[in-house]
Parts: structure tokens; sequence; C-alpha cells
């Protein structure tokens, strides 16, 4: 029954905490940062004050916990990749750079978006010191199994983290779609001279139907 109770409470306070951040994130995108208070946020979500202080010290701790939970999903996900024993180093360098560039992308560039807020300095950073020794350590893979050319594997494993990060300022400069689409594609091609690889295949954001017929057996031969 204890254990019960311990586990109740403990779904109870990540709920909580998750609904506040979801209110503040909401309140952000659609006011700004500097406009919006901690008063707001918590009456937006009708709980008391203290119940916020909890949960955060400050609304600038709010809005680090959104980009934390952003980056750890990120990290996660790549990192699994890295790790995959199924795929060779080009598969897993190829399916590294799409993960970054399209989970939860809207997200990304939402925070980014946000008035005041500084996420692009935070996102920049937290990617280059979470993404760039998995991209690291894909490439030396790769130099050492698959032919991928000699070279410092941690600068350009940096060099690449960084490169995709910079797609999402989209709106910040400006791109239309068929720019970013441009970027992308010549981003990949940049990478397969560095590498040594030919044809890159993240260049790219592959089509929801292309998915489908290759999942039913249906797609190119």
């Amino acid at each position: 029954m204890g254990d019960t109770t311990v586990a109740q409470q403990t779904r109870g306070t990540a709920e909580r905490r998750a609904e506040l951040l979801k209110a503040a994130r909401r309140l952000f995108v659609r006011d700004g940062f500097a406009e919006v208070s901690v008063s707001r946020i918590v009456r937006e979500v009708g709980v008391a004050q203290g119940t916020f202080y909890y949960y955060f010290e400050s609304k600038e701790a709010a809005f680090d916990a959104m980009v934390e939970a952003h980056l750890s999903e990120v990290v996660d996900r790549l990192r699994a990749v890295a790790q995959d024993s199924t795929l060779d180093p080009r598969a897993a360098l190829e399916t590294m750079a799409r993960t970054q560039l399209d989970h939860d992308a809207d997200r990304a560039r939402e925070l980014v978006g946000i008035p005041g807020a500084d996420a692009h300095a935070k996102l920049l950073a937290g990617t280059v010191r979470a993404l760039a020794p998995l991209y690291a350590a894909t490439i030396r893979r790769g130099q050492r199994d698959q032919g991928f050319r000699p070279g410092e594997a941690a600068l350009l494993g940096e060099t690449l983290a960084l490169m995709v990060h910079t797609l999402f300022d989209q709106e910040l400069l400006g791109w239309t779609d068929q720019e970013y689409a441009y970027r992308r594609r010549m981003l990949a091609e940049l990478f397969s001279f560095l590498l040594g690889i030919p044809g890159l295949g993240f260049g790219t954001r592959p089509a929801a139907s292309r998915r489908t017929d290759r999942s039913s057996g249906e797609g190119r031969r």
C-alpha cells in the first residue's frame, strides 16, 4: 500500500511539473518571455504560486527545463542510433543527422522563436556539448571500418552538429522553404566531400508516402 501511494505521488508530481511547463511554454510563445510572469503561469494552471516554486526557482529555470527536455530527447535518440550495431557508420551518420534535423523540429523552432528567451544560445551550447561527441565517435568508426577520409573526428563532429543546428534558423535568417531545402542538400554534399563518402542521404526530408511505400515493400527497387 505504501509503495502504491509513493508511486501515485511521484506520478502526480511529474504531471503537475509537466502541466506548469506546458502552460509556461504556451504563454512564452504567445506573448514573449519578458511579458510572462510566474503569476500568469500559475493562474493559467489554476494553482498557487508556491506550487510553481516547489518545482522551479524562477521562470528562467522553467524555460531552461524546456530546453533541457528537448535536448534530452534528441540526445537519447542519437545515442541509440550511434550504438546500434546493425547500422554501419555511414547509415548511422545519415540517421543521426536526419534525427537531429527532424525530431520535433517544430518544437525546436518554436523555442528558438520565443522573443527574449535566448533559446538559440542555450540550444546551440547544449547541442555542441551533447551531440558532437556522438558524431565524432561515429566518424572515427567510419574512418576505421568504412573508408571515411582521415581527419580530426572531434572537429568534424562538432562542425556537423553546429551546421545542422543552424538549419533551425530558417525564420531568423528569412529563408524560404526552397532556400532551406537547398541549404540542407548543400550541407549533406559538404559532409560527403569532407568525409570522402559521396551521396550522404540526409539532404532531403523523407516524404511520408515514400516511407509508407518502403514499409509495404512497394518502394523503389
